[in-house]
């Protein structure tokens, strides 16, 4: 495989798992559970986390993109 069908699975690899992440977060209804804050909490907390990752792959795709480029 040469150096640009790696970087490009590499970012096909990425751009897939950042889809398959939004798509599985769930800020859905807090109505049915006994402590509505502590789900808050929780989505605050998979949503700081998925922000972070985000921002690490998006960071990471924009340096295969640069790769590519050159």
């Amino acid at each position: 495989m040469t150096k640009q069908e790696t970087l490009l699975a590499e970012k096909k690899k990425i751009e897939e798992l950042l889809n398959a992440y939004a798509g599985e977060l769930n800020f859905g209804d807090a109505g049915d559970d006994p402590d509505p804050h502590g789900e808050e909490a929780d989505e605050a907390e998979e949503k700081a986390t998925y922000l972070a990752v985000k921002q690490i792959l998006e960071r990471r795709l924009r340096a295969i993109e640069n790769e590519l480029r050159s």
